[in-house]
């Protein structure tokens, strides 16, 4: 099998959450799904699930991340979120879930890059993903971008 269609095989989930109705326009349920299934067509993904919910970020004690922990998704190798605060704007909360997947063999792929404030979180969470090597490549990236905004 050539590359592309490898990638073509690769079954993935998205999620997206808003805090409530007012939600920014660039952060709104229809904008990140639109992200999510975009990213995931460019990078050859099939979607198979598609998880979103109006929420508050402070907790992951929501409907949605229970049933992405509680759906039989062993389907499925990724889960693609915008960003890390889509599933909690409490890092460690984020942490704790992100482990849960990973020790179900589900990687979590973030597709834009948070603010600055964010950026330690990240790197702290970072060693949770599956794939070292992904680690060590968003590292690099969150680094340089830090250095330019310094």
């Amino acid at each position: 099998m050539n590359n592309q269609n490898d990638r073509a095989t690769t079954k993935v989930a998205i999620y997206c959450r808003v805090a409530s109705d007012n939600q920014q326009d660039n952060l709104g349920l229809e904008v990140q799904e639109y992200k999510l299934l975009d990213y995931a067509e460019k990078k050859g993904y099939k979607v198979v699930y598609r998880f979103k919910e109006q929420a508050s970020g402070l907790t992951t004690d929501r409907e949605m991340l229970k049933n992405i922990l509680n759906t039989n998704l062993h389907s499925i190798s990724k889960l693609i979120i915008t960003e890390q605060s889509r599933i909690s704007r409490d890092w460690q909360k984020a942490e704790i879930f992100i482990k849960n997947l990973v020790e179900k063999g589900i990687e979590v792929e973030m597709i834009e890059l948070p603010d600055y404030a964010q950026m330690n979180n990240l790197l702290k969470i970072a060693e949770t993903l599956a794939c070292k090597k992904k680690c060590k490549e968003l590292s690099k990236i969150i680094l340089k971008i830090a250095s330019f905004r310094v």
